[in-house]
């Protein structure tokens, strides 16, 4: 990001792995308690995505831009982002990701998440402490109080 007085500039570049893969050399994971604020998908169809997220899940489209689709709760800028970018056609040889946590406010929250989900056609797993849903493009969110 570079910034200039009264303005902030923003722009998406390709990730270099190799730097990444470098950096995190001998690392098995994220340490403990870390939280994400945010995440980012690559998806094969924003209305998949759409369809999930939104209509089944609960979140509000926050911005819509050629290619992508931005959602959040409670009117944040954005919580999960999505873009077909790179023209993704299927989750060839997995979906690169293989599931995130969302953390929710309370048991009711939970509960209104788990009966949304429960009649679509989304596998939903109880788990010890919530929770999960495996969605669009193979990518398995959890949700917990």
């Amino acid at each position: 990001m570079v910034q200039t007085v009264g303005t902030i500039r923003m722009g998406t570049y390709p990730l270099d792995l190799e730097r990444v893969e470098a950096a995190a050399e001998g690392e098995s994971g994220l340490p403990a308690g870390t939280d994400v604020g945010h995440v980012h998908l690559e998806v094969s169809s924003l209305e998949d995505f759409r369809d999930f997220y939104v209509d089944i899940i609960g979140l509000e489209v926050q911005t819509s831009v050629p290619a992508a689709l931005f959602v959040s709760a409670g009117g944040y800028h954005h919580h999960l982002g999505a873009n077909t970018w790179n023209h993704r056609s299927e989750p060839v040889g997995g979906s690169g990701l293989s599931w995130f946590e969302v953390v929710l406010p309370d048991t009711e929250a939970l509960n209104v998440i788990q009966a949304r989900t429960a009649d679509s056609q989304y596998a939903v797993t109880e788990t010890d402490d919530g929770i999960s849903v495996t969605g669009p493009d193979e990518i398995q969110v959890r949700f917990r109080v």
